[in-house]
């Protein structure tokens, strides 16, 4: 599969969501001296004050909880941009507030959160949900109270379609499991371990369908789930390795359940196994907690995005802000884009989220993932394609 990189080079880009200011007054400085006073009455004229349009915005991410270390990376990318439109919020017309609630990764939570934000703080224009339990949580509530949301990395496929107001800058795993499959069917028995959480019972489900459909020579011998947030994982890979399955699908959600689901492989001996897996291993931390069972991994997720005006405009809001070691660039890219363009609805449309919405249902726009983002019409931005790693010494490694 091919790669986008076609990214607008320079920093520039983003003046691209900016709101020229008003042109400047006159000023007529004069002198209080008394011979001033006595021969001339000079007007002193005011320079008159600039309107700056307050643009709130609302954001659900995962802010405690096993996912927690994205939503905290995002809102450092957040901070850092929206830091900048408003140092020069005269100048551009608009001053960005943001206020972050914390989804917690799950549905319920996004739905106190989404609450917050709309009955308490009167926002129309939201971030997120960041997980997919998030976004889904809050979908059935969006239309009713004419509430815009643009994701920047929900990515289960039942994201499509769930309402009018719900938009994802992300993929959809319906590419990341198709791209899975083609992986685990170079093999005739395969294993399949999953959490019981939205984004990855999604994939599940996708190759599931796709296995039978494309693979049907490939025997599932072991098709194994956890509860959300599980901590003993020992029982599970016991039955899964006298499976005998030849490729073994990890199928964690993000943080420290794969973290832990990881070490407790490593534990285990004489279990020479093909491991694929998704977002939850692209992160070299976690690879090198066990470098040596992650060796040859396959990593099928998010694209790679290299461009150098990306690159170092992203270490610039590491240097003042953090890591963002977990987000990666690829989500670092949306979560700077999900701000920039509702940032520019908000103030084209004058903070109506019905035009809003109508507007980037139908209309392109610029930004780091991708030189023209478009929806067409759909949930999911158009256009985006996966990406396959390999895990060498401890790091995941581009192979398309």
């Amino acid at each position: 599969m091919s790669i986008r990189k076609s990214l607008v080079p320079v920093l520039g880009i983003l003046s691209l969501f900016m709101i020229a200011g008003c042109a400047d007054a006159g000023y007529t400085p004069t002198s209080d001296t008394q011979e001033q006073k006595a021969t001339t009455n000079t007007a002193v004229t005011q320079e008159a004050p600039k309107e700056v349009m307050a643009v709130k915005l609302g954001s659900i991410l995962p802010m405690s909880g096993d996912a927690s270390a994205y939503g905290v990376e995002m809102k450092r990318a957040l901070d850092y941009r929206i830091a900048e439109m408003n140092a020069e919020a005269e100048k551009n017309g608009y001053k960005v507030e943001l206020i972050v609630e914390d989804g917690k990764c799950d549905g319920s939570a996004a739905v106190n959160a989404f609450q917050k934000l709309t009955d308490v703080d009167g926002v129309k224009f939201i971030i997120g949900g960041g997980c997919s339990s998030e976004s889904l949580g809050i979908a059935p509530l969006l239309a009713e109270k004419k509430v815009l949301a643009l994701s920047a990395f929900s990515s289960n496929p039942e994201v499509e379609g769930k309402s009018p107001y719900l938009f994802s800058l992300s993929y959809s795993d319906k590419l990341v499991g198709e791209g899975l499959t083609s992986e685990l069917g170079k093999y005739k028995k395969v294993a399949l371990i999953s959490e019981q959480q939205d984004y990855t019972q999604g994939i599940k489900k996708i190759v599931e369908a796709t296995l039978k459909e494309k693979f049907p020579e490939a025997e599932v011998v072991a098709n194994e789930e956890f509860a959300k947030g599980a901590t003993d994982f020992r029982n599970l890979l016991d039955k899964v390795k006298s499976s005998g399955a030849e490729v073994v699908l990890l199928n964690p959600n993000v943080g420290v359940t794969a973290e832990t689901l990881l070490k407790q492989i490593a534990e285990m001996k004489d279990w020479k196994v093909k491991f694929v897996t998704q977002f939850a291993y692209l992160n070299d931390k976690i690879l090198g907690i066990a470098p040596e069972t992650a060796e040859g991994m396959v990593i099928v997720d998010v694209p790679s995005i290299s461009e150098p005006a990306f690159v170092e405009y992203k270490a610039k809001i590491v240097a003042a802000n953090g890591t963002l070691d977990n987000l990666g660039s690829f989500y670092t890219a949306t979560a700077l884009d999900s701000l920039n363009i509702l940032t520019k609805l908000y103030v084209d449309t004058n903070g109506d989220a019905a035009v809003a919405r109508d507007t980037l249902a139908s209309q392109s726009f610029t930004g780091w993932s991708n030189s023209t983002l478009t929806f067409g019409g759909k949930s999911f931005v158009q256009g985006v394609n996966v990406a396959i790693y390999n895990v060498k010494g401890g790091k995941a490694e581009l192979q398309n």
